[in-house]
């Protein structure tokens, strides 16, 4: 009856024993508890475009979906964008470009839900615009005027401002007329004669449209060519005169000189009508210097439009000529012809005319042959037994040059004898 009794203690400490090991090594239990409401999202997000926000979050603990809210006012009112769903995003669309958003994000499970979590306010973002409407163009004497209409989505952004260019090389190349302006339209000078091509973008601070581009913007009025000629035909110590070629249907001419090179130009007629040359002093032209080097330009006017300017060569100062290069006389029978040479030096004005003096008696004095000759050989009388020198000298627009003479020209010898025969 003992035994029997130890051998159940036995066994009772044992399954003790044994039962105590198993819960040191078996892993803790976990109590069951009842189900609790979600934890709230954390780390909201917001990405704005043009016309949408997407807004982001990290889910909260326990939660199997989501409430989200949208505030256009500051928070004073709310709208219900979704309810109960599983993402952990939501794309807000029809979004007005001009209003400042915030979103309010809510965690729900089946036992209830978190609390509200708002997002940073939403600010305003510019869009990248459209391209600009077609540019309609008008063109008159000296400029060119272009507008356009905004892009369709212009009212979207905070601001907007166009890039406008011109081309004048059929597009190949492109020059900048203005960079960010605001207003839709612009006005451009421009050169008569050519086809110009104006191309426009628009600008916010999300980026930069496309191009648009005009088609060719053509004068529509008659932009005449440059005289053919242009020459200072004559030049003096007090003025010089202009001449060119006429150019058909010319109304008039605008005439320019430059004492500089052509660096810069002095107008010395506008409208200058009736005949293709002037005197630029008798025009109006005042501080004419003869030691300055002169270019013209003369410009075809019609109906007010001018066309391409064409120069003349350069207009050298003057100076009186040299003397001529030589003097010769060839006898005759009671004739002497005398030639002579141009000078070396005309003094950069064409030589007018020369003076031919002639002396018996060595040079002691002269005897005025001739004035404005224009040219030689000359045929002088001449008493045959008597002795001739000549003196040539040459006059330009300066004035006088040097006088050049001849040697001695001799007389004729007298016969030694006369025999008649019969």
């Amino acid at each position: 009856m003992l035994n029997g009794c130890l051998t159940r203690r036995s066994a009772a400490a044992l399954l003790l024993a044994l039962l105590a090991v198993a819960l040191a090594f078996a892993p803790p239990l976990k109590i069951l508890e009842a189900n609790s409401p979600p934890g709230a999202p954390t780390n909201i997000t917001t990405t704005r475009t043009a016309d949408q926000i997407v807004v982001s979050w990290d889910a909260g603990s326990g939660a199997t979906g989501y409430n989200v809210n949208m505030s256009a006012d500051g928070k004073q009112s709310w709208t219900r964008l979704a309810t109960n769903q599983s993402e952990i995003t939501y794309t807000a669309t029809g979004i007005d470009h001009t209003l400042v958003y915030v979103f309010s994000i809510q965690s729900v499970n089946s036992s209830g839900s978190s609390a509200w979590v708002d997002s940073a306010p939403v600010h305003a973002a510019d869009i990248i615009p459209g391209p600009p409407g077609a540019i309609t163009a008008n063109r008159t004497v000296g400029q060119i005027s272009v507008s356009w209409t905004p892009p369709e989505n212009a009212g979207q952004a905070k601001s907007i401002g166009y890039d406008v260019n011109y081309s004048t090389d059929h597009k190949n190349s492109w020059t900048r007329h203005a960079t960010e302006q605001s207003a839709a339209n612009a006005t451009i000078t421009t050169d008569n004669s050519m086809t110009w091509y104006v191309s426009v973008r628009a600008v916010t601070a999300g980026g930069r449209s496309g191009w648009v581009t005009s088609g060719p913007i053509e004068a529509d009025f008659l932009v005449l060519p440059a005289p053919a000629t242009v020459t200072i035909t004559n030049r003096t110590l007090l003025t010089l005169f202009v001449s060119w070629s006429a150019v058909t249907n010319a109304a008039s001419y605008n005439v320019n000189i430059s004492d500089n090179g052509g660096y810069s130009w002095t107008r010395v007629k506008t409208a200058h009508a009736g005949s293709t040359s002037l005197d630029v002093v008798d025009s109006g032209f005042t501080g004419f210097n003869p030691d300055a080097t002169y270019i013209a330009s003369v410009q075809a006017v019609d109906n007010g439009v001018g066309g391409d300017w064409k120069n003349s060569a350069p207009s050298l100062p003057i100076f009186p000529p040299g003397p001529p290069a030589s003097v010769t006389g060839t006898r005759g029978l009671n004739l002497i012809s005398v030639a002579w040479t141009p000078p070396a030096d005309d003094g950069n004005s064409p030589i007018t005319h020369y003076d031919l003096n002639y002396s018996t008696d060595a040079g002691s004095t002269w005897t005025r042959y001739g004035s404005n000759l224009t040219s030689g050989p000359a045929g002088v009388a001449a008493n045959n037994a008597t002795d001739y020198i000549f003196a040539v000298r040459a006059k330009n627009n300066a004035g006088y040059g040097g006088w050049t003479n001849s040697a001695v020209i001799p007389g004729l010898d007298a016969p030694a004898s006369i025999t008649a025969y019969r």
